[in-house]
């Protein structure tokens, strides 16, 4: 329909207020078959040599677009190439959960940063979601990766979800035989780290 014929802006805007909504809609239906996927030994890890920096490159950029229309400065660091053997689409996850939730939490006019680094010689991945959002309070660093797990309850949250992303992100991450882990950022605020052989 928005593709057809030219449409007055209101009814422009609601098909896009549809799609957005279709597509969130569909990020939860994928989370929970991929959780069920997992919670039957279904889940198949495709491991294939890629240039890691490029994939983290490529699907850090759809975020770009986000930012400025938050006034939020937004970083990706990443080196020229790092070679390394990984299910690609599974760490595409990784990245887009963290990303997701530092983007869905940080306020406007905050900072988020992406940064994959080689460690050990190249022998580690480590791959770091920085923001200035509220961060997650002490106590709290390992329950975030629990399955439908979310800080805030009832009628007073702020925000939407499902409480599955972090629990797929650390999911994805043992497959891969690495960890993940969550420490408060520099200046306030959460910062992700993911370390993948």
């Amino acid at each position: 329909l928005a593709a057809a014929a030219p449409l007055p802006e209101r009814q422009r805007h609601q098909l896009q207020v549809i799609h957005r909504s279709a597509i969130a809609l569909l990020k939860h239906v994928d989370d929970l078959l991929e959780l069920a996927r997992l919670d039957s030994g279904q889940s198949l890890m495709r491991i294939a040599a890629v240039d890691l920096a490029a994939l983290v490159r490529a699907s850090a950029e759809q975020f770009h677009a986000i930012a400025p229309a938050r006034a939020i400065t937004y970083q990706v660091q990443v080196p020229a190439a790092l070679p390394a053997e990984v299910d690609a689409e599974k760490f595409e996850r990784i990245l887009l959960n963290l990303l997701s939730n530092a983007f869905k939490f940080t306020p406007d006019g905050g900072r988020i940063l992406c940064r994959l680094e080689a460690l050990d010689d190249g022998a580690r991945a480590l791959l770091t979601v920085q923001d200035s959002g509220p961060g997650v309070p002490a106590g709290f660093e390992q329950a975030i990766f629990e399955r439908f797990r979310q800080l805030q309850q009832g009628t007073t949250r702020g925000h939407g979800g499902t409480g599955l992303g972090l629990a797929i992100v650390k999911d994805f991450v043992d497959l891969h035989g690495g960890s993940v882990s969550v420490h408060a950022a520099p200046g306030g605020g959460a910062s992700f780290q993911v370390m993948c052989p």
